[in-house]
């Protein structure tokens, strides 16, 4: 064989084994298995809040093209959410900025469906997350403004809008009140 093909074959065998031992490792499932202390609050109310409890128990994974996803269930306390959100295993797809759409299986009558429940960002490896819950009413033109949010692990609630606007801060045209 000549140099330039033999080179060419080298570098082809050396990405192939670079994209085999690299690939599986970059999507493969982390496990997120924590608990925290976050508030919920009323964007643009700052006297309405409260303390809640934030449960993660599932895998994050990165897509092959896309961001990344969550498997698993995030369970709120000191909430009244549907029972449905409490029991159902989630799966949230994130887009590239990071924002991902919770839905809940509503099966309360003969046609099962999706049904939106909230917006929802995550911090690196789950370390923290910001949960915008959507009314059903407001469903197909919610924005961040005047919702009630969920954000952890926070002490207070400027903590928790600090938190926020971090996480968020791609998608809101103005930081959060």
């Amino acid at each position: 064989m000549k140099k330039p093909m033999q080179y060419i074959l080298l570098l082809v065998m050396i990405l192939s084994a670079v994209f085999t031992v690299w690939l599986p490792i970059y999507i493969w499932p982390k496990e997120v298995v924590t608990e925290f202390d976050g508030i919920m609050f009323k964007e643009g109310d700052s006297m309405n809040y409260e303390e809640v409890n934030i449960q993660l128990n599932g895998h994050i994974n990165k897509r092959m093209f896309g961001g990344e996803r969550y498997l698993g269930k995030i369970i709120v306390d000191k909430m009244d959410v549907r029972e449905e959100w409490k029991t159902q295993t989630v799966r949230i797809n994130f887009n590239t900025k990071g924002l991902g759409v919770m839905y809940y299986l509503d099966e309360s009558n003969d046609d099962a469906k999706l049904v939106p429940h909230a917006y929802v960002s995550i911090g690196d490896k789950g370390t923290s997350i910001v949960l915008s819950l959507i009314k059903d009413e407001d469903a197909e033109t919610h924005m961040f403004a005047d919702s009630m949010m969920i954000a952890g692990p926070a002490a207070d609630r400027a903590g928790a809008v600090d938190l926020a606007n971090d996480l968020m801060r791609k998608f809101l045209d103005d930081p959060l009140q």
